[in-house]
Formats: C-alpha cells, sequence, structure tokens
C-alpha cells in the first residue's frame, strides 16, 4: 500500500472515529480469543472499492444520533482500525469477531463498533 493510499484510509478512519450508548456485549465478561493474526492486504481493485465503502459507512454513521466518536487518536490505532474494518469488509474475519476485537481495544464502545459492521456490511 502507498502512503498516499495509508493517508486516504487513515483520513476516512478518523472521519469514523469522530462520528451511544455503551452497549452490554461480553457474556460474563468472556471474550472469544481472535485471530488478528490472519490477514490478507488488499489487492488494489480491492482496496479501491474498500476506501468508497468505508467513505460510505463514515458518511453513514454520522447521520447516528446514538454514535459517539471512538476516539483513534494516533496513526497507529488508525491503522490497526482501517485493517480490522478491511478484514470484516472482505470477509476475513466475522461481524462477531470484529466486535470482538475492537471492543478488547475501546470497550464503552460497543454500539460504535455494531453500528460500523453492520453499515459496512450492508453497502
Amino acid at each position: 500500500m502507498s502512503i498516499r493510499n495509508v493517508a486516504i484510509l487513515i483520513l476516512t478512519v478518523y472521519a469514523l472515529s469522530g462520528c451511544a450508548e455503551t452497549v452490554a456485549f461480553f457474556e460474563k465478561g468472556q471474550a472469544r480469543k481472535s485471530n488478528a493474526a490472519v490477514y490478507e492486504a488488499p489487492t488494489p481493485q480491492k482496496e479501491a472499492r474498500f476506501k468508497e465503502v468505508l467513505a460510505q459507512t463514515a458518511r453513514t454513521v454520522k447521520t447516528d444520533p446514538k454514535y459517539r466518536p471512538i476516539g483513534l487518536s494516533s496513526k497507529e490505532e488508525k491503522a490497526w482500525f482501517a485493517t480490522l474494518t478491511y478484514r470484516l469488509w472482505d470477509r476475513q474475519i466475522t461481524r462477531r469477531d470484529f466486535i470482538e476485537e475492537a471492543s478488547l481495544r475501546y470497550p464503552q464502545r460497543v454500539y460504535e463498533f455494531t453500528r460500523i459492521a453492520e453499515t459496512l456490511q450492508s453497502l
């Protein structure tokens, strides 16, 4: 991925982070182990389509009055989120895996991750 493409992904992710009530997610505080190590990088064609879908997802979730900023502040957090959302969109992980993995970092933002996953997969 070129620096330009990474910058575009980070900007899109930043838009999502600015866009909830906390929803109870983990039953009895138990989370399944994530398959975070498994990742297949996008082809240029998939990357272009993913950027379009991610931008549309950002625009859509911003219209939800319950949606609150996730708080992705560093480049590393934004890159992590871009990779995680790509893996969901590309069906490398399930919606449940996406929400669980994201909620391990941001347990107070389960609603937001659920909303992102639903929107991302509906486009």
